[in-house]
């Protein structure tokens, strides 16, 4: 995770996958699935959350077993619907809510060129969200960026939430381990 541009970057390797496309869908078109991306990336961060209960009453220890409970048939069924299906290999890239950058390496794009952008944010649920836009260069030698198009305020507001979200877990983690290795 990285700050670029003033926000917040997801940095990792991701199935991700990018076809050219001839022409940009219609308005209509890109509202339905910029509709589809905000309710993919609520659901998923509502997946991801854990139940918090200030007190461990009786509701409050049930809520968390029953959480638990949901959480392991979720990863479950989630270790299932990954074996079936055929997501594209894993590799680096950087996500803001207006775009993404991706290497070109195997791909020979151009700019200019339009694309439309496969990325499963969540392996344990092989659903891809989509983007459409214009092939642009990145900032690192060798990248592309697809600066998104049709991407409402809704849509990036939620990846912003799930930059915010990886990003506060990367620092819980280094903290964690600053507090290991002194004690």
């Amino acid at each position: 995770m990285a700050e670029l541009t003033g926000g917040l970057v997801l940095e990792g390797k991701y199935s991700f996958s990018i076809e050219t496309i001839q022409d940009m869908p219609t308005a209509a078109e890109l509202v339905n699935i910029d509709s589809e991306n905000e309710k993919f990336l609520r659901t998923s961060s509502t997946w991801q959350d854990p139940v918090e209960v200030e007190e461990l009453d009786s509701v409050g220890l049930e809520l968390r077993r029953q959480d638990l409970k949901i959480n392991l048939l979720m990863d479950m069924v989630s270790e299932l619907l990954m074996r079936q299906s055929e997501l594209p290999p894993p590799e680096s890239i950087k996500l803001t809510p207006k775009g993404i950058e991706f290497s070109n390496k195997d791909r020979q794009l151009k700019t200019g060129t339009l694309g439309k952008v496969f990325l499963y944010i969540l392996p344990a649920l092989p659903r891809a969200l989509q983007f459409y836009g214009e092939v642009q260069s990145g900032e690192q030698e060798g990248s592309l960026r697809l600066e998104f198009s049709g991407t409402g305020k809704a849509v990036q507001d939620q990846i912003d939430k799930l930059l915010f979200t990886h990003h506060r877990r990367s620092i819980a983690q280094v903290h964690a381990g600053i507090k290991q290795a002194n004690a």
